[in-house]
Parts: C-alpha cells; structure tokens; sequence
C-alpha cells in the first residue's frame, strides 16, 4: 500500500511521516490503526484489544480476528479498516472535512444490509458452521464446561484453562507456559488440547470445551485431519475425547472468555504447568462473575 514510508522508501518522497498527525512514521499499521485521528473508531469498537496488541506488522491482526471472531465480525472488522484507509485519502487527496467515526459507521452499515440481503438470497448458507456465543453460558447439570485460550509471546506460548459447573462455579483452573514460537492457530489447538487433558486428569465424564478460536473449533467439530502440525493436536483432541460420555466443543467470543484468556497472559515465566482447586484470586473471580451472561 502506498504509505509515505514505502514511497519514501522507493525514493518517490523525502518525508515518511503521517502527514495527518506528524507524530510517527507513516506505516500500514499507523495509518489504518494507530493514527490519532482514527485511534477513537477503534475505542469505539469490540476489536480495541485487538488493535492495542498490532506491531509492526499490520496482517497479524487480520490473522488473529478470522481466527477469534465470527464471520460477521470478520467483516466489519474489515470494513472498519477499509474505512480508515478511505479515511486517509480523503483526508490527503480530497482534502475533504469529514468525521471517520461516521464513515466508519456507513462502512458497518453497508456489510450488515449485504448480511441481510445475502441471507434472503442465499438462505443463510454462509453461516460459520454453528451458534457463536457471545457471553459464557452455564452448562447442563452434571458437564463440567471448560473454557480455553492461548497467548503468544515472543519466545514462549501461554495456555489458560478454567472449568466451571452447571451454578458457574469455578472447580479448577489450570495454567502453562511453553518456551517456543507458536503459529497462534497451533497455540489455540494447544490450549483446547490442555483442558481435555486436565477433564480426563481429574475423571469428568461430560465436558463441554469452549475456545475463542473459530477455525480450530470448526476443525474438532468436522473431525478434519491434515499434515499440518496444529493436525497432530487436532487428532489427538478427537482421539481423547472418545472417553467421555459426552463431548461438545464450541466457539464463544473473545468476551465470554475472559477468564482463559487471562490465565494465558499471566502465566508466569518460570512455570511448566499450575492447576488451582482452592483459593481463586480475587481478580479470577471477579472476571468469572463478568463473563456469565
């Protein structure tokens, strides 16, 4: 893309900054995701904490979203960028006033009547395959429910599991930090590969396994196999969950799974692997209370 650094770059321009704010380099990622004058569209929005994780390299982000989000998401996360970048070019090329939070919302608006329209025309066939929740539901009387994320840093990978019962009280949770650098969808394997080992450690014979992390999910769900290595955790998920009486894994969005997901961010360091029946931090409990919807 066009960007003052990769024109300057390419000896087209003498200056590589922002020419809106004059406060960084203009970069991909600072002008669709960092730039001041855009920075309120993405407070604004469900994907902030997406955004406020983006480096330098901008596309990561567009990986992390398809693999945590719905469709639906996926498009307007799309849409919103597209808007800042249109955002950008009036601003420079059209020098026309405008308000990018308005624009932003116009561009929202166009996907969600297409969604509509594509649904009438098409029957809803687009659907991702099966019901996304977005806030953490109780499960049945008698399954252990087991929410699970991964976080990746940058020489070591991070899982968090918590299980929870049918009253939404937390029974263990379970953490563990490997040294390495993990694609985030061999992570995310990883991470639902934990909780099932943990289930079948502590004798549960119902459990349903909830990820944030749609595309592998969906890859349980239809038994795929493959010569990837995020496969090998994908097999063995399936092959272990033979032993309970009943299996379920599902997809809930990132905000019905607060808890694994902070698990996986805070692992220490120097840990290998910790599990918690007792004695919850007070910062566990509190996000266990805000995930149930």
């Amino acid at each position: 893309m066009a960007v003052n650094s990769e024109l300057h770059r390419r000896h087209i321009i003498e200056d590589n900054y922002c020419q809106r704010c004059r406060e960084d380099v203009e970069t991909v990622t600072h002008a669709i995701f960092k730039c001041p004058t855009v920075r309120s569209v993405w407070e604004n929005s469900s994907f902030w904490e997406e955004v406020q994780q983006i480096g330098e390299e901008s596309f990561e982000v567009f990986k992390r979203v398809t693999e945590h989000y719905s469709h639906h998401d996926v498009y307007t996360f799309s849409a919103l960028a597209w808007a800042m970048w249109t955002s950008r070019n009036k601003a420079l090329f059209e020098n026309s006033p405008h308000d990018p939070i308005l624009l932003a919302t116009g561009f929202s608006k166009y996907v969600s009547d297409f969604q509509v329209y594509s649904a009438k025309v098409f029957g809803g066939r687009r659907g991702n395959g099966g019901i996304s929740n977005s806030t953490w539901k109780k499960p049945p009387a008698g399954t252990l429910k087991i929410n699970v994320d991964a976080a990746t840093f940058d020489d070591a990978v991070g899982l968090g599991v918590v299980a929870r019962n049918s009253h939404g009280d937390i029974v263990f949770t379970g953490a563990r930090r490997w040294r390495g650098r993990w694609d985030s969808c061999i992570a995310e394997a990883a991470a639902i590969h934990f909780g099932v080992e943990l289930a079948i450690r502590f004798g549960y014979r119902d459990v349903w396994c909830e990820s944030d992390a749609l595309n592998v999910v969906q890859k349980i769900q239809q038994k795929q196999l493959g010569y990837n290595y995020v496969f090998l955790f994908i097999s063995s998920i399936i092959s272990l969950s033979s032993s309970f009486s009943s299996f379920i894994c599902s997809h809930v969005k990132r905000g019905g799974n607060t808890v694994a997901h902070f698990l996986a961010r805070t692992v220490p360091p120097e840990a290998n692997e910790i599990v918690n029946f007792e004695q919850f931090p007070e910062s566990i409990i509190t996000l266990a209370e805000m995930d149930i919807g």
